[in-house]
């Protein structure tokens, strides 16, 4: 049976803030396949699969061409013939990360976890991830899809015992190190006439059958066979079917320089660039305008609202304008809510926006872009965390902004939120430091912290703040990253995410920096974090001395609700330190007053009241009050988990194991052992 490459085909089913869930993708592919005569190409990757159930080994297939081949279609036609085999599918692809990042695979492996079974919130820190995925597909031998890729380096790290798993690699390199791992090699080139003018036919239709076969078979011939630029070449005999001819011949004539251009190794394409401009020739003023200003968002993949803040244009006529340039194949669909630009025409919507628009249009395109991401980081980050912001500038813009959700599930909602942007905020990011908005970048790079310290999203930021405090002071307030209180914060929080990873040198470099600015409402929280640096280098003496100048800082902070938290928190932490040196009794009573008042603060400090709960189980754990420390592991233990706070959740199962062990409650102890396995990905 003949295959027709289907359009916008791909749909999902969920309605979460991300636009889909991934691994439906695939499970909700239409019935009918994907690409067109690629017989030979699904006959090759039918055979891996035969001779990977021979041989009770695991499917691997690396699928490489030029941009616009046709690899991703190819992909994903194998992997909805192969799902029905595999339990689990997971997926990947570089169109949801900025242009200027090649994520390494810890981040790759990041959005595998998610889509293998581990909450965002339970997602163990990046050094783990590969580990614990490794784990999970030798336990559950998935079908996984890494589009774009590359390198064999960001694959590699993932793969461990893969028994009788599937991975489908695509990428437009050789990737011929990935043969080490006897990944089988798949070159894809372009159609062949046949297979291409088919293409060209379903594509345009009607519009198509009044064209000679010839015609259409040169036209082929001169695309290379690109299913890509075959069918914007489909669009434009679509525009217009009686030149279809005239067009084929100057773009033979084109192929000449296309010819020159490949001699002297160049990246220009004439052939594509004039299939691009015939299409383009045909646009509104209006979409012509959006098609070229979208090749500035600083991510492939985009959704309508990023769209729309970028255009300056509202959402309906931003929505309209997104489905007529993926109808004529100059944009792609991703999934259900998100497109994303083709490599080829991406390129050429830049080149078309550096000739035909100002650089005032440009300037003021990125600015948009970079402010609607600091704004909506802005809003989530207070929907997550109302932590103090010191920063001047930026402190005025936090209090200018609302939390983007308010009520009961507001944290849980917001972290979705920031998981499913995540990669077009950091591109904002880097953008803004690219161009030299550092004063947008600062504000962008504080109200992301939150959520990349408790989720150890840490080596992005890192760079950035380092990038930004490693400025010189500047009257320009765009060019600098801002006032004292800016730079003193930044220098914090870069402080907060070396601590986060343990790296307490790091932390102590930049707290010394942060000190040295001299800023008095800080110096509370500078301190605070000064002694979690030095607990974690295991200096708690020093630490609890720091505490306490901690303490007597708090007054300089000039914010009686802040005030009265930092004074908790710091209450809290010579409480653990209390529980670490065995100081048991002294502790117990601040525990429950800390406790109570982070309970009264609801969602917002849910982790910290449930941290001293858990702390309190260990007292009565040490006095032999084993059903009351049962209770308060178990009820710390279900906040943890609900927040994502895999390191204190597995300490916890750790302890109701060890407890239910002595006392010979095997099914409880099992139980928590199950758990434990879970949690860490392990059979």
């Amino acid at each position: 049976m003949r295959t027709v490459f289907v359009r916008n085909s791909l749909r999902s089913g969920t309605g979460d803030p991300g636009g889909g869930n991934a691994v439906d993708r695939y499970r909700s592919l239409p019935l009918k396949p994907l690409c067109v005569n690629r017989f030979a190409e699904l006959e090759l990757a039918r055979n891996v699969r035969a001779t990977a159930e021979l041989n009770r080994g695991p499917l691997l297939l690396a699928i490489t061409g030029a941009a616009g081949v046709g690899k991703r279609v190819l992909a994903r036609t194998v992997a909805y013939e192969l799902k029905v085999h595999y339990g689990k599918v997971a997926y990947y692809s570089a169109g949801e990360a900025g242009t200027l990042l090649v994520e390494g695979p810890d981040e790759i492996a990041e959005k595998l976890l998610v889509q293998l079974g581990i909450p965002w919130q339970e997602l163990p820190p990046p050094p783990l991830r590969c580990v614990v995925l490794r784990a999970l597909i030798e336990q559950h031998q998935p079908l996984i899809v890494l589009e774009g890729i590359e390198s064999a380096g960001q694959v590699l790290p993932l793969l461990g015992d893969l028994r009788a798993a599937a991975v489908v690699v695509t990428g437009r390199r050789p990737l011929d190190a990935l043969r080490v791992a006897e990944f089988v090699s798949m070159p894809l080139r372009g159609f062949e006439n046949d297979a291409g003018v088919e293409l060209i036919r379903a594509l345009a239709g009607h519009s198509a059958a009044q064209v000679d076969s010839s015609v259409l078979a040169r036209l082929v011939s001169v695309c290379g066979g690109m299913p890509q630029l075959l069918a914007a070449a489909a669009m434009r005999i679509v525009d217009d079917a009686d030149s279809a001819a005239q067009f084929v011949t100057e773009l033979e004539e084109t192929g000449v320089i296309d010819d020159l251009a490949r001699e002297l190794s160049l990246d220009e394409q004439p052939v594509a660039i004039a299939i691009c401009d015939a299409v383009y020739g045909g646009l509104a003023p209006e979409d012509a305008r959006a098609y070229r200003l979208l090749s500035l968002l600083p991510c492939a993949a985009f959704d309508v609202e990023s769209a729309a803040a970028l255009l300056d244009r509202t959402s309906a006529m931003t929505k309209r304008q997104l489905r007529l340039l993926v109808d004529r194949s100059m944009l792609r669909r991703y999934d259900a809510r998100f497109v994303e630009f083709p490599h080829v025409m991406r390129l050429h919507a830049r080149a078309l926006h550096a000739v035909v628009d100002t650089a005032a249009d440009r300037r003021m395109a990125e600015f948009r872009i970079i402010h609607w991401c600091t704004e909506r980081a802005i809003s989530l980050s207070k929907s997550l965390s109302d932590r103090p912001i010191l920063a001047g500038i930026t402190a005025s813009l936090f209090g200018a902004i609302e939390p983007r959700y308010a009520g009961a599930e507001a944290v849980e909602r917001a972290s979705a939120e920031f998981a499913a942007r995540w990669s077009i905020f950091v591109a904002a990011l880097q953008s803004a430091l690219i161009t030299g908005r550092c004063s947008d970048a600062a504000a962008l790079a504080i109200a992301l912290w939150p959520f990349a310290y408790q989720t150890s999203r840490v080596a992005e930021l890192i760079d950035a703040l380092t990038a930004l405090v490693d400025l010189p002071e500047s009257s320009d307030p765009v060019a600098a990253p801002g006032d004292l209180m800016t730079r003193w914060q930044l220098l914090r929080d870069l402080a907060g995410l070396h601590e986060r990873i343990g790296e307490t040198d790091g932390a102590m470099k930049y707290l010394d920096r942060a000190a040295a600015l001299g800023c008095g409402p800080g110096i509370a929280s500078q301190l605070e974090w000064r002694a979690l640096a030095e607990e974690g280098a295991g200096n708690v003496d020093a630490a609890l001395v720091t505490l306490g100048h901690a303490w007597a800082a708090v007054p300089l902070m000039g914010d009686p609700v802040h005030e009265e938290r930092a004074y908790h928190l710091i209450r809290m932490h010579r409480c653990r330190i209390g529980v670490k040196t065995a100081h048991f009794d002294a502790a117990e009573p601040e525990l429950t007053t800390a406790e109570s008042f982070f309970r009264g603060r609801g969602e917002l400090d849910a982790c910290n009241a449930a941290l001293c709960r858990a702390l309190r189980g260990d007292i009565a754990d040490h006095h032999e009050r084993y059903a009351e420390a049962e209770v308060l592991w178990a009820e710390a233990l279900d906040v943890m988990l609900r927040y994502g706070k895999t390191a204190e959740s597995l300490s916890l199962h750790e302890k109701l194991l060890q407890l239910a062990d002595r006392q010979g409650r095997f099914e409880d102890a099992e139980s928590h052992r199950d758990a434990l396995h879970r949690l860490r990905g392990t059979e």
